[in-house]
């Protein structure tokens, strides 16, 4: 509106003379490297020619479509990008309509009404009508409670046959829980559904890849347009972190991979279990799985598997042992003969002594032979009640197989 134009442009001519509120024609251009803004023709960047170089190298603009649209020969924008109310605005009307007469009717004529009618019906100055409240008339006076008309029953149905015609097109019917007519069989529901989602995954995929192009707009104009480096935080439950960018260090191509939260839990199992499915037959690798899931950092994750077999390895813990307990021996044997005291405690069996190296015979620094353990090894269990330990019994329970097998021999169970 001109109102608009006149605050973000104050220089701006006003051409054709309109009024404060009324409509301007904005025309914006751009390309890689100049963009130009007119209103009404008249050129808003006060530059000569009204032609300016923005120093982005490319368009800052990324157009993503819902995937409800339709492509027609001339490639028109407004026949591509639409919305999900495309096609229902008359019956938005026609449901705020209905609604709006039902209001009305029920504000002027669903409350009884009482009269009161006779020769003395004007000596009734008070009438009560509280429960358990007793009148007194005069003689000749009489009370007649008057019903009046509610919204008639055709009103009301066609209120909500418009709102559920409104409800089906934003989402079906499986979509919502609601059953499907003729539906028999599991496959034949899961059918359904597929058929209903179908309506929202190219919208979810497109807003995943028009993000990642927002995202690496974003990173070229880091590089390139803005000074200096770059300082990344974040101080969340999930994630904690401070971090600077060196710009020196950004190279181009970027690549940035979006992901959107999960619908719900049950269906970010469903995917965590089949990404463990696949792991396990041999399909994909381990990384490969754990880069689907966004919450996780494959390498991190690995180099985090790489310390904790170090710490589990009996015979590094084994090793560790040993020189802890031969440092305690020669700091009490330096301690004893400080003090004078001559009986020295023995070693326990299979310690090393003090100043000789784990692994070998005492006085010979010889290796010991290989033989029996004197401590069995300690069983890598999880504890009880655990996160692990609960895994381990789902593991135990789960078929080899996928479950949802209804439908592959030719629909369900029939009688």
């Amino acid at each position: 509106m001109v109102l608009d134009i006149r605050q973000r442009y104050p220089k701006w001519g006003n051409p054709k003379g309109r009024k404060v509120g009324e409509v301007v024609d904005v025309i914006s251009y751009w390309d890689r490297k100049y963009r130009c803004e007119l209103a009404d023709g008249e050129p808003l960047l006060q530059t000569g020619d009204g032609i300016v170089e923005h120093k982005y190298g490319f368009i800052p603009f990324v157009f993503i479509d819902s995937g409800l649209g339709n492509m027609n020969s001339k490639g028109d924008a407004e026949k591509r990008y639409v919305g999900i109310l495309r096609y229902i605005y008359d019956l938005l009307v026609a449901e705020s309509r209905d609604f709006s007469i039902s209001d009305v009717v029920l504000k002027r004529e669903a409350w009884p009404t009482t009269d009161i009618v006779g020769k003395n019906s004007g000596q009734v100055t008070q009438y009560s009508q509280e429960y358990g409240d007793v009148n007194r008339l005069p003689d000749g006076v009489e009370v007649q409670k008057k019903v009046n008309a509610v919204p008639p029953e055709a009103l009301n149905a066609h209120m909500y046959r418009t709102s559920d015609y409104i409800s089906a097109h934003a989402a079906p019917r499986s979509v919502r829980g609601l059953g499907e007519t003729g539906v028999r069989s599991g496959a034949d529901r899961r059918l359904m559904i597929s058929e209903a989602a179908a309506r929202y995954r190219y919208s979810e995929d497109a807003f995943r890849n028009g993000t990642a192009k927002v995202l690496t707009n974003c990173a070229r104009l880091m590089k390139n347009v803005i000074p200096g480096s770059i300082r990344v935080w974040a101080h969340t439950p999930a994630d904690e972190f401070d971090i600077e960018i060196d710009k020196a260090k950004m190279k181009e191509p970027f690549t940035c991979y979006v992901e959107f939260a999960p619908i719900s839990e049950e269906d970010e199992y469903r995917r965590h279990d089949d990404l463990e499915r696949m792991v396990t037959a041999g399909i994909v690798t381990k990384r490969w799985a754990r880069g689907q899931m966004s919450n996780v950092n494959p390498i991190e994750m690995e180099i985090d598997e790489e310390r904790e077999k170090l710490r589990n390895d009996p015979n590094l813990q084994q090793a560790v042992s040993q020189y802890v307990t031969g440092k305690l021996y020669a700091a009490i044997a330096a301690r004893q003969a400080a003090e004078n005291i001559k009986n020295l405690p023995e070693m326990p069996a299979g310690m090393t002594p003090p100043g000789a190296m784990p692994g070998t015979m005492p006085g010979t620094g010889q290796p010991q032979e290989a033989g029996r353990a004197l401590v069995p090894p300690i069983p890598q269990t999880a504890p009880l009640g655990s996160a692990q330990d609960l895994q381990n019994k789902l593991k135990g329970q789960r078929r080899p197989q996928p479950i949802n097998q209804q439908g592959q021999g030719g629909g369900g169970n029939r009688r």
